[in-house]
């Protein structure tokens, strides 16, 4: 079993005055923390190869998942700096077989683009499941999608297709393969020795581990879960969103590299918030967005996080104080994105709001382990801890649902019961809770929840079909 060991910084030096802890969020990887090009921080959990008995360390390499799109980011302003290309030109102008006129390159960096995401995959997948897509099957899926749902410039919306566009366009322009540009143009400027795209054979690469439901407290290699399957089938071979590898050790060293005028002479319009056509500032959830990073508002850290079963990563910049902080997992840990914020914040010694755990897993993994009755214990600790632990409706219906689903009815009835308790009002859940019961064999109280759903949703059409 892979333990699983919470993330303490122990010692910080002048820069930090307080002494740190990550001491709610579990972490399996590697981390680094560096201010005006001194290492402060520097460590790594947990193992690259369980199996082997390998531990993570510095030069352990990583999947990076999304976190690659920084580097076809970059890619792209090389070629706009040098005039190869413009950032306002239409996509067709290099791609000339792409389907939708009027979309331009800025769209696709800014994720403004209107264009889905892997979804564009999904009937393709369904009728060959063995099939790893690649970038150049994104031209002929867009094409059998047909019109847009969204406005291009009209609204932010993530999408890694679009990204896989830029990796084309990058090799139109170019003349080399994406990987070949990456490799002349940014990884051997910025000193990057062992990062390459997922091609090659690497001894050093740490294995990607997922629980395989979300109440276990063991581990399996995230390429044999059956629910991960579709994902890493539709992303598995398209550059240009990912397939980078790296280590924290390399990616400090792009890091450096990029902030220093190495890669590109002028990073303003990267890490400029983009406006949509109607003027207003494009969100990405509660953060702007530049051309391909995440800008937080209120402060000038730009970031890029990743995320793919078995692996999150993270690298967060602050402009302004030159502080870098890297965080890559290869234990599908959660919360990386909420750690790597609260380090940064407590780099610069800025205000942080304390970092929270998820109740509902420690909950799950308790009540399949050690029964109802200490699981019931455990939650009743946990709730009372409101500084270290925090819940969401939708954490009970997922965890409710999962052990249904897989065969732990009385473990699912406890769950769905406490998050009954916890948020009578919600009608989904009433009606999985109603499920349960009526499969544990009381379809007469799992009829009243189904009567009290309909009554919290009149539009919920599962919960009346359930009724006729």
């Amino acid at each position: 079993m892979m333990r699983t060991i919470s993330l303490l910084i122990l010692c910080l030096v002048a820069q930090m005055p307080a002494i740190a802890q990550l001491d709610t969020t579990f972490f399996y990887g590697s981390v680094l923390a560096a201010r005006s090009g001194h290492i402060i921080f520097q460590q790594s959990h947990g193992f690259a190869d369980i199996e082997a008995g390998i531990p993570n360390s510095p030069q352990t390499n990583f999947e990076l998942a999304s976190l690659s799109k920084v580097f076809t980011a970059v890619a792209v302003m090389q070629l706009a700096e040098k005039s190869y290309i413009r950032l306002d030109d239409p996509v067709n102008k290099y791609l000339e077989d792409f389907p939708y006129a009027g979309i331009t390159i800025r769209q696709l960096l800014s994720h403004t683009s209107g264009l889905p995401d892997f979804e564009i995959f999904d009937k393709a997948y369904q009728a060959q499941p063995d099939r790893v897509f690649t970038k150049e099957d994104i031209i002929p899926a867009l094409k059998a999608w047909g019109p847009l749902k969204l406005q291009p410039g009209g609204q932010w919306s993530y999408s890694s297709p679009g990204m896989g566009l830029l990796a084309l366009i990058v090799e139109k322009v170019s003349h080399i393969s994406f990987q070949e540009y990456l490799a002349k143009q940014i990884f051997k400027p910025a000193g990057m020795k062992h990062t390459y795209l997922h091609y090659v054979k690497d001894s050093t690469r740490a294995k990607a581990y997922s629980h395989p439901y979300y109440f276990s407290v063991e581990y399996e290699n995230s390429d044999t879960v059956p629910r991960n399957q579709q994902f890493l089938h539709e992303s598995g071979g398209v550059e240009g969103p990912g397939l980078v590898v790296s280590s924290i050790n390399d990616l400090y060293a792009f890091d450096k590299a990029l902030f220093s005028g190495k890669l590109l002479r002028n990073t303003d319009t990267m890490f400029t918030p983009v406006r949509l056509a109607n003027g207003e500032l494009a969100m990405a959830g509660k953060n702007n967005f530049g051309l391909g990073w995440f800008l937080v508002p209120g402060s000038n850290i730009v970031m890029h996080s990743g995320y793919k079963p078995g692996t999150n990563t993270i690298l967060l910049h602050d402009l302004k104080a030159n502080a870098t902080v890297i965080i890559l997992d290869n234990g599908n840990s959660g919360g990386i994105t909420q750690s790597g914020l609260y380090l940064m914040r407590t780099l610069l010694s800025a205000p942080a709001a304390g970092l929270k755990a998820a109740i509902i897993f420690p909950f799950g993994r308790d009540l399949v382990t050690h029964g109802i009755d200490h699981a019931t214990l455990l939650l009743g600790n946990m709730l009372a801890d409101t500084v270290h632990y925090t819940q969401v409706v939708r954490d009970w219906i997922a965890m409710g649902y999962e052990l249904y689903r897989t065969g732990h009815l009385q473990e699912s009835l406890a769950t769905f019961r406490v998050g009954h308790l916890l948020y009578p009002n919600n009608d989904f859940l009433c009606m999985l809770y109603g499920d349960a019961i009526a499969k544990n064999g009381d379809p007469l109280t799992a009829r009243e929840l189904y009567q009290k759903a309909l009554l919290l949703n009149p539009s919920n059409k599962e919960v009346a079909e359930r009724l006729k």
